[in-house]
């Protein structure tokens, strides 16, 4: 899968650890790659390649025939609810700096408050990431 591609970079993420070392064999010896990185801990191939010389579909046509089919990602969604609840956070941050800065001390400690218990919200969904 394409992670992320500009003229003369790409990242490719592989499906597996059994497609790394010949992908990367195979991009080394290419036309037109000027660099190749791979990292066996995420899966993933970094070339650098002269795009006048080497088109970006000809690398992921390369790299299909030593594995299964590259193909772009598709569009990462995190958990439901969390774009609320980070649009919710920056809202009461924002209520709660400005009741300060006038001198409303309730409003201010409302909403600090909501926005604890939605920062709670986001860490106990983001539990598994943040605390490994």
């Amino acid at each position: 899968m394409i992670l992320s591609h500009i003229p003369g970079r790409i990242r490719i993420q592989l499906p597996g650890p059994a497609e790394l070392n010949p992908s990367l064999a195979l991009l080394e010896e290419t036309k037109g790659v000027t660099a190749v990185q791979a990292n066996p801990r995420t899966l993933t191939l970094l070339a650098h390649y002269d795009p006048r010389v080497l088109p970006p579909e000809q690398i992921t046509g390369l790299l299909e025939k030593t594995g299964p089919k590259v193909r772009k990602p598709a569009r990462r969604r995190g958990p439901s609810g969390m774009r609320t609840a980070k649009r919710g956070m920056a809202s009461c941050l924002g209520v709660s700096l400005m009741a300060a800065l006038l001198g409303r001390e309730k409003i201010h400690l409302a909403s600090g408050g909501l926005f604890t218990l939605l920062l709670g919200y986001h860490l106990y969904i983001y539990r598994k990431r943040l605390f490994l």
